[in-house]
């Protein structure tokens, strides 16, 4: 099925394809309104350079933006705004590459939207800690290719007739300005650290060459004619320089039929010797995808093939003498050239094409074996007619990637799988559910290889499987108590990707403190509960205590909660007080506290006594009044009445001296007649209480 059917198909579903930008499996997304031709590049620190033009009505503007590995955009920056020309001028960027601490974007001014007739080229250089712009070349000639060595850039281009390379060092000083007849379009340039660079050219009549430009400025045209194909142009060339060989991919048309486009690809040593060329198709259309060095050990090519059915991207690894050495197709890919290669951390290859499948089109990566070319995993991510597709990849086999649809360009990042906690902060000692989940159902059983960063902490088993058919597995992770707080990496591998997640485990603090009974009169002590939010870590716990009012209360300076348990108890002394008292008591673990309130109050009568009750008049009786708790620093007094203060000789008061609960004294009695009870009264502080005593003749 062709393009152009898709987009009568499909032009329907746009928003509802752009809705899901955000699903599983994209990891993060950056988009650009109104903005095309994306291009991308990375930093030693994995930093990404998102470039893009955006389009206005009489306005261009470049912009790029820095975004951390993890989705965090650093800065935006606009890098060139309008530079004076026809309405219909708009900017093509053409390569960015970073290089001697710096960004370097070369594009092009060209009529009809971008894509029409070259105005001039322009190369750009931004800091990348700020995204300060400065400029560094601008010339009419047609530049498309740009690559780096020690002492700067080498640009390569066409003007006329003439191949055209630039050195251009550090200063922003062209150093060389090479002319190179009889070429009709330059489209590619690698080099080598000292300055010697390779030229992807196409000459008039169906010749294409590899220009080698030495450092000396000397150069040699090494010449590509097969004779079976027209019109052929070497539109991308890499170098392996472990292996000392160049190799490059155009195409041309087989015995001059515009219907049968074939790929075509060139090789030889960087001396120029060893040529090699062949046709790496043979079908009625197929476009150029992408080419990738395998050190030492050839190339892997990818392309367009409408030969197969349905329409399919070949794979395909050849030898550096092209012969090759396994061939495969990815079916339901969609027409054209837009095709990229990345490795992940095992060196296989992850190959990311447009994809056309079940009604909808996608964004594609599909990892295959470096070995034979076995597929390895498939993800999807629906996008309606994505076009120019930049893909990169991480130590952890992550896919970064840049697409433009319509008028916008995103750029995201890719996984195929998605590793999930049932909690992702918890404290050390419990068992927690992690789990896989795939973008795409497995076709095949995937054991999943697990790893702990510190597994006396976080434990996991050796793998887990996703079943063949199924989207997700789940494994535990066994947690012990931890002495600090601790961020641990999960990590689960499977063919070259890793993905990677932090779980913290906390040390347990203080959870609840609570005080039985919390009411008690000063002097009689009363018990503390600490409970610690997780197992005590190896050698305990320490929960620090302390009380609001140390002369009501006191507590130990601390406690420790005993390895492997949740609870420790502790005793609290009270004193007497003159009045009620509240008494706050604080637990403490870290920055985490928990209160605890209680009432300390004062010591109440609780009884009076006459000891004997019954006596002779004229002789001694003791009294006896009883607090409910002990008397606070000063004492306690109490007030006495006698009912017959001529019979019974009672004191005004009686004090309970501090830190006792009771006070004694004797009372004298007159004599009597005859028998007489006498009501004795003891008060404090609104309390009564009375006792009898019987004065006899």
């Amino acid at each position: 099925m062709h393009l152009g059917f898709r987009r009568a198909l499909l032009g329907l579903v746009f928003i509802l394809a752009s809705l899901t930008a955000f699903g599983q499996p994209v990891a993060w997304q950056h988009s650009i309104e109104y903005s095309t031709f994306p291009k991308l590049t990375r930093d030693p620190s994995g930093n990404l350079f998102f470039v893009s033009r955006e389009s206005a009505l009489g306005t261009r503007i470049l912009r790029v933006q820095k975004i951390s590995p993890v989705g965090a955009l650093i800065w935006s920056r606009v890098a060139v705004q309008h530079v004076g020309g026809a309405a219909d001028e708009q900017y093509n960027v053409r390569r960015v590459i970073y290089a001697h601490n710096n960004v370097y974007i070369l594009f092009q001014r060209r009529l009809g939207g971008g894509s029409g007739a070259h105005v001039q080229s322009l190369i750009r250089k931004v800091d990348p800690s700020d995204g300060t712009p400065s400029s560094v070349f601008g010339s009419t000639i047609e530049l498309e290719g740009m690559t780096s060595y020690n002492n700067g850039i080498i640009v390569a281009g066409t003007t006329g007739t003439l191949a055209r390379v630039f050195r251009i060092n550090l200063s922003n000083v062209a150093t060389s300005n090479l002319q190179m007849n009889n070429f009709s379009k330059v489209d590619d340039v690698v080099g080598l650290p000292d300055g010697t660079c390779f030229v992807a050219a196409s000459r008039s009549g169906g010749t294409v060459s590899m220009i080698k430009v030495n450092a000396d400025d000397s150069f040699v045209a090494y010449d590509f004619d097969n004779a079976t194909r027209t019109e052929e142009q070497m539109n991308q060339i890499v170098l392996d320089s472990a292996a000392n060989r160049v190799y490059g991919m155009g195409s041309g048309y087989f015995n001059g039929l515009q219907t049968d486009l074939d790929v075509m690809l060139y090789a030889m040593n960087t001396d120029g010797t060893n040529q090699v060329s062949n046709g790496a198709g043979g079908s009625t259309l197929e476009y150029p995808g992408a080419i990738s060095v395998v050190p030492n050990d050839g190339i892997i090519i990818s392309f367009f093939s409408d030969s197969q059915n349905p329409d399919a991207t070949t794979v395909r690894r050849l030898s550096s003498g092209l012969g090759t050495m396994w061939n495969t197709h990815i079916f339901d890919a969609v027409q054209g050239f837009k095709r990229s290669h990345a490795f992940d951390a095992d060196g296989n290859l992850l190959v990311l094409d447009p994809a056309f499948t079940g009604g909808n089109t996608y964004i594609r990566v599909t990892k295959k074996a470096i070995s034979n070319g076995a597929t390895l995993l498939t993800t999807l991510h629906p996008f309606f007619l994505p076009e120019t597709l930049d893909l990169l990849s991480d130590a952890a086999g992550n896919y970064f990637c840049t697409v433009n649809q319509s008028y916008s360009t995103f750029l995201f990042r890719l996984q195929p799988a998605m590793l999930s906690y049932s909690a992702n902060t918890v404290p050390g000692g419990g068992t927690i559910t992690a789990t896989v989940t795939l973008a795409q159902a497995a076709t095949a059983d995937q054991v999943w290889t697990l790893a702990s960063a510190n597994p006396s902490a976080a434990s996991v088993p050796a793998n887990v499987t996703v079943p063949n058919g199924a989207t997700t597995a789940t494994f535990d992770i066994t947690t012990t108590p931890v002495t600090a707080n601790a961020n641990i990496g999960i990590s689960a591998r499977y063919h070259g990707f890793i993905m990677q997640k932090t779980l913290t485990l906390l040390t347990p603090t203080v959870s609840t403190l609570s005080i039985t009974p919390n009411v008690v009169i000063g002097g009689v002590n009363t018990a503390g509960l600490v409970t610690i939010g997780g197992a005590a870590p190896a050698g305990g716990k320490t929960v620090n205590l302390a009380s609001s009012n140390t002369a009501a209360a006191t507590v130990p300076a601390s406690v420790v909660v005993p390895a492997g348990t949740t609870q420790f108890g502790f005793g609290i002394t009270t004193y007497g007080v003159t009045a009620n008292r509240g008494v706050v008591i604080t637990a403490t673990t870290g920055a985490i506290s928990r209160t605890a309130f209680f009432a300390v109050n004062a010591p109440s009568l609780l009884s009076v006594a006459m000891n004997p009750s019954t006596v002779k008049g004229g002789l001694q009786s003791q009294m006896t009044v009883t607090l409910d708790g002990v008397a606070p620093t000063g004492g306690r007094s109490v007030v006495i009445f006698s009912g017959a203060p001529g019979i019974v000789f009672a004191p005004a008061s009686i004090t309970v001296l501090a830190g006792n609960t009771s006070a004694s004294q004797n009372l004298t009695t007159a004599a009597v007649t005859a028998s007489t009870n006498v009501l004795i009264f003891a008060t404090r502080s609104g309390i009564y209480k009375t006792t009898t005593i019987t004065v006899t003749p």
